[in-house]
């Protein structure tokens, strides 16, 4: 017994030693650590199965423009290939890659080359590589990137077709972030040098916003890598392109005339505000046809069966609803067939097409198919459709008919449902899985693809990849089945590419991000990054388990902060965001470093509580039933954690979280500060102003009706316009209830958010008028997000200031306020640990 004792003590004194150590090797994570971190990007394999190519991110904090936004870091950006055919490592794509950033485009139809973009001094550049050599022939082609829409396509192994920008002008997604100022500082430039006006012109006239200065044109040309030549085919507002097949016709969508949104209704945020005119091109002799004039086209779908002999499009009369059109065959000779739908409706209910949803349809070989619900059911099913023959549903023995295709054979379509993978038939379903077997569908796609690409083109294979019950993700179809393990528990694991007989994962665990492929044969780690890390302590997170307030089961999130007991923390930050769901999962390095990053907030020294409030249920969706959802779970968080400081605790919120922070403020005193990033205070002054690139550049794309459809049918949820709604307006826009907020707020702002500056400074305006204590910090040239790695080192360094003044202790100095904080009578807390 003592020798058992005395050996169990040793043991314990050992470990309690190396605990120590590790902690005292460990520090927690910090913002510097995050801007330094580097990304895997996207990844890709080619048709045949033989180069994995993937794009390495060098870290944020390297890059060389910041007003790119999201796309700053591709101006470090490397592409490395590994050849799948041979033992080996990855290596650079090109033995002499150059200055810049490299990003990767579509492969050619075997896989023998693949198109890449070179982002360098602001010029972005489009090159074709030569596989077998590595090599890379530089095209002198500035590519166009819509956000819908494709913009290159191989017509076979030596042609491409693309959109690009004869200006050299980079595409409006890397200029959006840093446009208006550019252009606001030219027209600075202008006025000051007294020659020329310094003005923008906005005209309306039946609902259609036009503006003085044209937008510049993009052009369809045809690129030979053999030649070297340029063949131009069009010009025009290009917004979509698809090849046919055969490589013989290219299908264009082209923004047309303004449309008017309806004024009875409310407007939708994403509201579509051109028509779109559909073009064919004639490859061989650059013919070009308008097949369909008399029709609004809809984005999101150019379909070309598998044939070449027609395109797949929805369209409407021109004016019409979008509810009022049909599913059309367009040939390249132009002539068009109509399909019967027997009143399918491919919209769900209260709901239509816009810039960001549109009708999902495809070919099962040669017959076109339509995800839709028949008139006054909820249920949607993927019908096949022809001229004639009544509409038959494939899926009707489904319990769970899905929306996403897995793949599209060439003779049938593959999707996963009810725990299998299942195959067309002329006029149902076959399973293609094992039935023995659950397997789900792994979902990969390119987030930074075109719309279309992502949401209604499935692509062109003859096998999928599901994921099975215990994590384990395997193909099904042609090939040999390959099975990849699933990743370290707590990490997020996704799939990022796969080819018949080859899976390849994306593991994000606590800021290090490994890069894993398995074939038949073997499973083994490509790539693994910022594993640095390795030696920083990460807060804990813990699930509380709660009913919501309505009475119905959820969960939220508390971060703890490693080595600090609940008692010891310095405050308790509830960060909010109305309808989000928190998994406890760590957020991905993008993520941490643009955003409001849990695991930074707690590292310092905070518990952080993400609360659950659910915007379904009546009432929920108010601010009222914010501030209840948000006591709800602090409730749970003080019966769980009663050391926490009950009388120390503070609101934070950023978007839509910095809107609900404020209303709480107006409707509770339980929390001692708060803190509002981006957060909208009155609605009536949001709906109708411009945002900061409308105002500057409007020939872009006027943003009119984005603030207005926010307020109206998005997150504002006021039903319509002001003068419509004047009561709903009023009780939504915390400024009208300023005079409820008694404790400090600290407001923070950027000149280039969709956000107004203006929403910060009259509730800033509107404390001060009160006596109340509040502070407004403005970063200038951001955005919604902080993209500049010194900014987002100061707002941390905000943060924790604005917190260490509020969140005093009990008997030291506080922050001096005009009504000191109160907090609501709650039960008497059982004794501190």
């Amino acid at each position: 017994m003592c020798g058992k004792f005395t050996r169990l003590v040793a043991a314990g004194m050992a470990l309690v030693s190396i605990s120590t150590h590790a902690l005292a090797q460990s520090r927690p994570i910090t913002i510097d650590d995050v801007v330094g971190l580097e990304t895997i990007g996207s990844v890709t394999i080619d048709p045949g199965g033989s180069w994995l190519v993937y794009e390495r991110r060098g870290a944020f904090d390297a890059a060389t423009d910041y007003d790119l936004g999201y796309r700053s870091v591709w101006t470090v950006s490397g592409l490395y290939a590994l050849d799948l055919r041979h033992a080996g490592s990855p290596a650079p794509l090109l033995a002499n890659p150059g200055p810049g950033g490299l990003i990767p485009g579509p492969w050619s139809p075997s896989g023998a080359h693949l198109l890449v973009y070179r982002l360098v001094d602001r010029k972005l550049e489009a090159g074709v590589v030569e596989m077998a050599t590595r090599t890379v022939r530089w095209t002198g082609l500035t590519p166009d990137m819509p956000v819908a829409g494709a913009f290159a396509a191989w017509l076979d192994e030596d042609r491409l077709a693309m959109t690009v920008r004869p200006d050299a002008s980079l595409p409006w997604v890397l200029r959006h972030d840093g446009d208006s100022q550019t252009e606001v500082a030219r027209q600075w430039t202008t006025m000051a040098q007294g020659k020329t006006p310094s003005r923008t012109v906005v005209d309306t006239d039946s609902g259609v916003a036009t503006t003085q200065n044209a937008l510049v044109d993009q052009s369809v040309v045809i690129f030979d890598r053999t030649t070297n030549s340029i063949k131009p085919l069009l010009s025009g507002r290009v917004r979509d392109i698809a090849a046919s097949p055969d490589g013989r016709a290219i299908a264009v969508l082209q923004g047309g005339a303004g449309i008017a949104a309806d004024p009875s209704r409310p407007l939708i945020q994403s509201d579509i505000a051109e028509r779109g005119d559909l073009v064919m091109i004639d490859v061989r002799t650059g013919a070009l046809t308008r097949p369909v004039g008399d029709l609004d086209v809809a984005p999101h779908l150019l379909r070309w069966s598998p044939n070449s002999g027609s395109l797949l499009i929805w369209g409407r009369p021109y004016g019409a609803d979008w509810a009022a059109g049909g599913l059309f065959q367009v040939r390249p000779d132009g002539s068009r067939i109509a399909l019967r739908l027997d009143g399918l409706d491919p919209f769900p209910a209260g709901s239509g097409l816009d810039s960001l949803r549109g009708v999902r349809a495809n070919l099962n070989g040669e017959q076109p198919v339509l995800y839709a619900r028949q008139s006054g059911e909820d249920r949607f099913d993927w019908w096949g459709v022809s001229p004639e023959q009544p509409p038959v549903a494939l899926t009707r023995d489904l319990v769970t008919p899905p929306a996403r295709l897995a793949a599209s054979t060439g003779h049938s379509l593959l999707m996963f449902a009810d725990g299998g993978l299942w195959e067309t038939q002329r006029g149902g379903l076959k399973r293609r899985s094992d039935p023995d077997q659950i397997l789900a569908d792994a979902g990969f796609t390119d987030m930074l693809a075109p719309l279309r690409l992502r949401i209604n083109t499935p692509a062109d294979r003859d096998w999928a990849v599901g994921v099975l019950a215990n994590g384990e993700a395997r193909t099904v179809g042609a090939g040999d089945v390959v099975g990849l393990s699933p990743g370290p528990a707590g990490g997020m694991t996704r799939i990022v590419a796969a080819g018949p007989s080859t899976i390849v994962s994306l593991t994000t665990d606590k800021g290090e991000q490994t890069l894993r492929l398995a074939t038949a044969l073997e499973t083994r780690t490509v790539d693994h990054l910022n594993d640095e890390l390795a030696d920083r302590s990460w807060p804990r997170a813990i699930a509380l388990a709660h009913k919501d307030r309505l009475g119905r089961d959820t969960q939220s999130y508390l971060y703890l902060p490693v080595g600090v007991a609940p008692r010891d923390v310095k405050g308790v930050i509830i960060a909010v965001y109305p309808g989000s769901v928190d998994d406890g999962a760590f957020q991905d390095p993008v993520t941490m470093r643009v955003s409001l990053s849990l695991e930074l907030i707690a590292g310092a020294g905070y518990a952080v509580l993400s609360p659950a409030i659910p915007i379904d249920g009546e009432g929920s969706d108010t601010i009222d039933g914010y501030a209840q959802s948000v006591d709800v779970a602090v409730d749970t968080m003080l019966a769980a954690f009663a050391a926490l400081p009950a009388d120390r605790m503070a609101i934070l919120g950023h978007s839509y979280g910095g809107y609900a922070a404020l209303g709480i403020a107006s409707r509770s005193h339980r929390y001692r500060s708060y803190v509002s990033w981006a957060g909208l205070s009155d609605l009536v002054g949001a709906w109708g102003e411009f945002t900061p690139i409308s105002r500057s550049r409007p020939e872009e794309g006027s943003t009119v009706a984005y603030q207005m459809g926010w307020a109206e049918v998005g997150q504002g949820g006021t039903g319509g316009p002001p003068w419509a709604k004047p009561g709903v307006y009023l009780e939504k826009s915390p400024l009208f209830s300023a005079d409820r907020i008694t404790e400090p707020v600290m407001l923070i702002t950027a000149d280039r958010d969709f956000v107004p500056m203006s929403q910060a400074e009259r509730i800033f305006s509107a404390l001060h008028r009160q006596n109340r204590t509040s502070r407004l910090v403005t970063y200038w040239g951001e955005g919604h997000m902080m993209w500049s790695p010194a900014n987002a080192r100061d707002l941390y360094a905000q943060l924790f200031a604005w917190w260490d003044e509020t969140l005093r202790p009990s008997g030291s100095s506080p922050l001096a306020t005009a009504d000191p904080p109160t907090l609501a009578p709650s039960p008497p807390a059982p004794p501190q640990s």
